[in-house]
C-alpha cells in the first residue's frame, strides 16, 4: 500500500514526459542529492561543502558516511532538515548535509542512508582553494529544457572532470518550477545513462538566476504550478554561498516590487531574497561573482553597485576575476541586442580588473572582442539602457597577442534548445564587437588554469573544439 501511494505522489509531482526513475530511486528521493558551494561559504572560502536533496515527509531516519580519500575510516555527518515544501498536496523536506574539507585530499567519498539501508553513495571533490594550477571550470547555460543536446552536454561536462560546473542562467524551463527540476534536470543532471550522468552528485555547481528560473506560468502555459511554492524553485534548490547584498527592506521593494516576478518572491521569501540570487566565492587564483540580472534588479542602484566593488576589492589578490549573470549586455541576438541593461557595471568590471564576463540567455556561443564601455554623462547614460562609446581591442586574438585590454564577454547559452535557423544572429547581422560566434551546435566553455595563464576553449557534445583563446598575465 506504501509503495503504491508513493508513486501515486511522483506522478502527480513529475507529470512524467521522459521516462521515471526507477522505482526504488522514486521512493528515497523527490531530487537526488546535489553537491553544492553551501551557505556557510560567507566570505569566500569554504571549508566545507553541502550535500542538498529532497525526500517526502514521514518516520524516516537519514544518515550520512563520509570518507577522504586514502582514509580507512568512515565518519559520520549529520543530516539537517533545512525546510519544507508543499506541492502537488504533497510535504517535502528539503535535506542537506555538510561535508568538511580534508587537509590530505579534495577528493571523498560519502553515502547516504536511510533507516540504516544504503540508498545513495558518490564521489565528490572540492574546488581548488590553493593558488595552484591545473584546476579547470566548466561554463553552459540554457540547458534543462528537455532537449536530447542538454543530455549530450551533460555528458560532455562531466567527461571533462571540472573543479566546477557554473551556469549562467536558465537552468530548468520553461518557468523554474520544482516540478520542472524533476522532469528536465534531475534525470540530466543526476540521472543514469542513457539521457544523464552523475553531474550534481560528485561536481560543485553554481548558478545564477536567469529569467525561466523566476518566471510565473500563465493561461497558455501546459505545464501550470500546482502551488506557490512549485514557484522560483532555483530559491529552493540552491544553497549558495550568503555572501550577497545587504540592503534595507524598502530599497528592495522599492526596486523588485514594479514587476510582478518581484512581488511574488518578496511574498515568498522576504527581500532578503537578493543575498540568494547574488553571491561570490574563490576557486583556486580565482574570484567568481554570480549576479541575477533579471529585470526586477536595477543595477543602478548606488547600494548594490558599493556591494559589487568591495566583493571585487576582497579578490584584488587573484590573478583572475570572472563575473556571469544571464542576460549579456553585449549579444547579436535579435530578440535581444537592444537589451542594454547590465552595461551599467561595465565600468566598474573595467576599474576592477574584471578578466571574463559569462552570460546565457541567446542561444548559441559568441565570443566578443575586448571591450571597454563608457555611459554617457547625460541623461543618455544613466538611463535603464544606458548609451555611450564602446572601444574595441582590435590587436587582441588570443594567439600571438594574449594581453587583452579591455574585459571579454562571452555569451555561452547552447546548452539545451538551439535557436531556429530564421531566429540566427547570421540571418539578421553580427555584432561589430563580435570575434567568433557559432549558433549551430550544442556547446560549453572550458576554463583551464595554468600558472597565471589561462586558456578558454569551446568545445561540441563530443570535445571538438569550436574557438579557443589564451591569457597571459605573466
Amino acid at each position: 500500500m506504501d509503495k503504491t501511494l508513493n508513486d501515486a505522489r511522483t506522478a502527480m509531482i513529475v507529470g512524467e514526459i521522459r521516462i521515471a526513475a526507477p522505482a526504488e530511486e522514486q521512493k528515497h528521493f523527490v531530487l537526488k542529492p546535489m553537491l553544492q558551494l553551501g551557505s556557510k561559504c560567507g566570505r569566500g572560502f569554504y571549508s566545507s561543502l553541502e550535500l542538498v536533496w529532497y525526500a517526502y515527509v514521514g518516520k524516516r531516519h537519514w544518515k550520512m558516511l563520509v570518507r577522504s580519500e586514502g582514509a580507512s575510516k568512515w565518519t559520520f555527518v549529520t543530516v539537517d532538515k533545512v525546510d519544507s515544501v508543499e506541492i502537488a498536496d504533497h510535504e517535502m523536506h528539503r535535506l542537506s548535509a555538510r561535508i568538511k574539507k580534508s587537509r590530505s585530499s579534495q577528493v571523498f567519498e560519502y553515502k547516504v542512508l536511510l533507516d540504516d539501508e544504503l540508498v545513495f553513495e558518490s564521489q565528490g571533490r572540492f574546488p581548488s582553494r590553493s593558488d595552484s594550477a591545473n584546476t579547470r571550470t566548466v561554463v553552459f547555460g540554457d540547458f534543462a529544457d528537455g532537449a536530447t543536446g542538454a543530455s549530450k552536454i551533460a555528458q560532455a561536462a562531466l567527461s571533462l572532470t571540472p573543479d566546477l560546473v557554473v551556469i549562467p542562467g536558465d537552468i530548468v524551463y520553461k518557468s523554474g518550477l520544482f516540478s520542472e527540476y524533476r522532469k528536465h534536470l534531475d534525470p540530466v543532471f543526476n540521472g543514469s545513462a542513457p539521457e544523464g550522468v552523475p553531474l550534481a552528485s560528485t561536481t560543485v555547481i553554481a548558478a545564477a538566476a536567469g529569467n525561466h528560473d523566476t518566471r510565473i506560468p500563465d493561461f497558455e502555459d501546459a505545464q501550470q504550478h500546482s502551488s506557490k511554492e512549485d514557484l522560483f524553485a532555483f530559491f529552493r534548490t540552491w544553497r549558495h554561498p550568503d555572501n550577497g547584498p545587504q540592503l534595507g527592506a524598502k530599497d528592495v521593494e522599492d526596486m523588485v516590487s514594479k514587476r510582478k516576478e518581484g512581488r511574488k518572491l518578496l511574498e515568498q521569501f522576504g527581500p532578503e531574497f537578493i543575498r540568494a540570487s547574488n553571491y561570490w566565492f574563490f576557486q583556486g587564483d580565482a574570484q567568481w561573482i554570480v549576479l541575477d540580472a533579471n529585470k526586477y534588479m536595477d543595477w543602478r542602484n548606488e547600494d548594490l553597485q558599493r556591494w559589487l566593488k568591495r566583493t571585487l576589492k576582497a579578490g584584488r589578490r587573484k590573478t583572475w576575476r570572472f563575473v556571469t549573470f544571464h542576460q549579456p549586455g553585449f549579444n547579436s541576438d535579435p530578440k535581444y541586442r537592444s537589451d542594454w541593461r547590465m552595461r551599467v557595471l561595465a565600468p566598474i568590471f573595467e576599474e576592477f580588473g574584471v578578466d571574463v564576463v559569462f552570460g546565457g540567455h541567446c542561444h548559441f556561443y559568441e565570443r566578443h572582442r575586448p571591450i571597454k564601455f563608457l555611459p554617457h554623462d547625460d541623461e543618455s547614460g544613466k538611463k535603464r539602457n544606458p548609451r555611450g562609446i564602446t572601444t574595441v581591442d582590435l590587436e587582441f586574438d588570443g594567439d600571438t597577442n594574449r594581453k587583452p585590454n579591455g574585459v571579454i564577454y562571452i555569451v555561452t547559452g547552447a546548452g539545451g534548445t538551439l535557436l531556429k535557423e530564421e531566429l540566427r544572429p547570421s540571418r539578421h547581422g553580427i555584432s561589430e564587437t563580435t570575434a567568433f560566434l557559432c549558433e549551430n551546435k550544442n556547446s560549453l566553455t572550458l576554463l583551464d588554469f595554468g600558472q597565471r595563464t589561462l586558456t578558454i576553449q569551446q568545445l561540441d557534445h563530443r570535445l571538438k573544439e569550436i574557438d579557443r583563446i589564451a591569457i597571459d598575465k605573466s
